[in-house]
């Protein structure tokens, strides 16, 4: 996974989608089975049954910290003009 790639769409009843961006260079382990039948588990348990995918981070010869999304290229993924 790129950090500027999207991890998964969201498609709401009400006709809407939102896309959400992985935001870090990492290995894409597992998806979360369970919100194909039970989507509410993102809005109901979100810190536990409601993940999305779990993720390892690529190793890299650069500090870890200085890869982190920064506030302002987080808004530019989420709110792009």
């Amino acid at each position: 996974m790129r950090p500027e790639g999207t991890l998964a769409v969201i498609a709401c009843d009400d006709g809407s989608e939102y896309s959400v961006k992985s935001c870090v260079n990492a290995s894409l382990l597992e998806v979360n089975a369970q919100l194909q039948s039970k989507p509410n588990l993102l809005i109901e348990m979100p810190a536990t049954q409601g993940y999305l995918a779990l993720c390892q981070p690529l190793p890299s010869e650069k500090d870890p910290a200085a890869q982190l999304t920064s506030l302002e290229e987080y808004r530019q993924l989420r709110f792009p003009s």
